[in-house]
């Protein structure tokens, strides 16, 4: 519009209203939303315009970057919704990860499709995922979601240059998580080497009230417990159980540790004590026998001199008297006593008495008569169980009330006139004559025909023809393991055509002159006899 004056003169009439801008002739100011757009002039906006991180100088920022830089962080291109559990845990299956190019073109890849990722469900091809719970804390990142299988790192978040530490990521979605502000803590210097760990920076609208707690959009309230927790406007605190405040003797205890009740007994029964006397009972012990005493011992203790008896010497009386009482009760009177001499109900027998009238007291020292004190029955339970007097070891063959079975006397009554335990006079253990042995068991001759053998009790006195062509090794074992007798001897013969013949002794057993058995030539006879524990002597 020029300058010049224009002179507008007075409506006659109004034919209609315009409802456009082209009616009222307004034709080049119309806004284009779809095209770049030069403003001029002042806008007034009734809500702040949401614009992207900037990257040029000239750019718009928010209040949400400034105050990030006025934090120090570094500000990253939201996302859609940030996991801190794992990935296994959250699909149920498995994750692979692939470093690619030092981390550029990283991926993971599930086994099992990610679907609905912290209930959202606006994820498609392309959104931002921060990935925050991996138990390899160095796979963790911010991901592009590529498919539902497989997430890429970000290319903004793939190299040490763009993990510096201190860079932040806004989430928008999520059940848990939405509106939340997350933060890098440390530098990575290595991708998929450094450990990558995210934590919380902000968290507008995103407070979950906890056990115990209720939110009432920013203000939370605790809940009370009945009986238990009070909340009011002072504060938190115990509720009270009903119990004034004061010092209790005797109290009740719910499962939560509170007084419940409070009392101050004055009796046993209050206590609930059941096993002591009431003071008005001790009153009467004297004459109530039902108490603690017998009439006999109410009798005695009356017939006391109380004023000779001391504090310290009364404590002797304390559950003593019943067991003084109890002894005396079972002793005999002094008249049985006199009578010991003659009366065999008392303490001996008839021949005891008679034994102890030839006694001449005189000579019997306080000391020595000690020694009688329970050795009376002991000594006659020896005296009654000897042989009589007329009873002579030459009846042991005859006799079998002597000393020896009727067995053993038969088998003494066996043995020849003249034998040499066992053997005839002229037998040798050197000579090694078996034919001079008598009474030798029926099985005397042992055939040998494998190469080992461990010697057992029935091989004594045996001899053992050793016929094995290359070799026969014989054990001797312990007494632990067999009950040699003291005597115990066995034979062994080389035969013609066997291998040689050595003696094993194990740990403990000796066996002298051990070394000489495989010297032993084909046809030659040798023994071992036992001459002490475990020791045995080459013959």
């Amino acid at each position: 519009m020029s300058n010049s004056k224009t002179k507008i003169f007075p409506w006659t009439s109004v034919v209609n209203t315009p409802t456009t801008l082209s009616g009222y002739g307004i034709i080049n100011d119309v806004t284009d939303i779809d095209s770049d757009q030069t403003i001029t002039g002042v806008k007034t906006f009734s809500a702040s315009p949401i614009v992207p991180p900037p990257t040029q100088p000239e750019h718009a920022a928010t209040k949400g970057y400034v105050d990030a830089l006025g934090e120090g962080l570094r500000i990253h291109e939201s996302a859609h919704v940030i996991l801190t559990q794992s990935l296994e845990s959250i699909t149920g299956g498995s994750v692979s990860y692939d470093n690619a190019a030092y981390g550029v073109g990283a991926k993971l890849t599930l086994s099992n499709p990610l679907v609905n990722p912290d209930g959202d469900l606006d994820i498609v091809t392309g959104s931002r995922i921060v990935i925050a719970g991996q138990q390899n804390s160095a796979h963790n990142g911010v991901y592009v979601y590529t498919s539902p299988t497989q997430l890429m790192r970000a290319d903004d978040f793939d190299s040490p240059s763009n993990m510096t530490g201190g860079d932040f990521v806004f989430v928008k979605h999520g059940t848990q998580y939405a509106n939340t502000g997350w933060v890098l803590s440390d530098a990575v210097d290595s991708i998929g080497t450094s450990p990558v760990i995210f934590i919380q920076f902000s968290g507008a609208g995103t407070y979950i009230a906890g056990h115990g707690l209720n939110r009432d959009g920013v203000e939370f309230s605790v809940n009370g417990v009945a009986g238990q927790i009070a909340v009011n406007a002072s504060g938190v605190g115990l509720a009270t159980s009903g119990v004034n405040s004061g010092t209790y003797k005797s109290v009740t205890v719910d499962t939560y540790g509170r007084v419940t009740t409070g009392s101050n007994p004055t009796t046993l029964a209050g206590y609930g004590i059941t096993d002591a006397t009431p003071t008005a009972t001790f009153d009467t012990h004297l004459s109530n026998a039902d108490v603690h005493l017998t009439s006999d011992q109410n009798t005695l203790l009356d017939a006391i001199d109380y004023t000779k008896i001391t504090g310290e010497k009364i404590n002797y009386l304390n559950d003593v008297t019943a067991n003084i009482q109890g002894q005396l009760n079972s002793k005999t009177a002094t008249t049985t006593f006199n009578s010991h001499v003659n009366s065999v109900a008392v303490h001996l027998t008839s021949d005891q008495n008679t034994l102890l009238d030839e006694i001449d007291y005189t000579k019997i020292t306080g000391e020595k008569i000690n020694y009688l004190d329970g050795l009376t029955e002991n000594i006659q339970d020896q005296l009654d169980g000897k042989s009589d007097a007329g009873h002579g070891h030459i009846e042991a063959t005859t006799s079998v009330a002597g000393f020896m079975s009727a067995a053993q006397v038969t088998k003494l009554n066996g043995i020849a006139t003249g034998a040499q335990v066992n053997v005839k006079p002229n037998w040798t253990a050197a000579a090694g004559n078996v034919a001079e042995i008598l009474n030798k068991p029926a099985t005397l001759n042992i055939d040998q025909t494998g190469q080992t053998r461990t010697l057992s009790l029935t091989d004594n006195t045996q001899y053992i023809r050793c016929k094995h062509n290359t070799s026969t090794a014989i054990t001797v074992p312990l007494e632990s393991s067999v009950a040699w007798p003291a005597d115990a001897i066995i034979f062994f013969r080389r035969d013609i055509g066997a291998g040689a013949i050595s003696l094993i002794a194990p740990t403990g057993v000796t066996i002298n002159g051990q070394a000489i058995a495989p010297t032993i030539e084909q046809g030659q006879n040798f023994g071992i006899k036992k001459v002490g524990t475990n020791i045995w002597d080459f013959i």
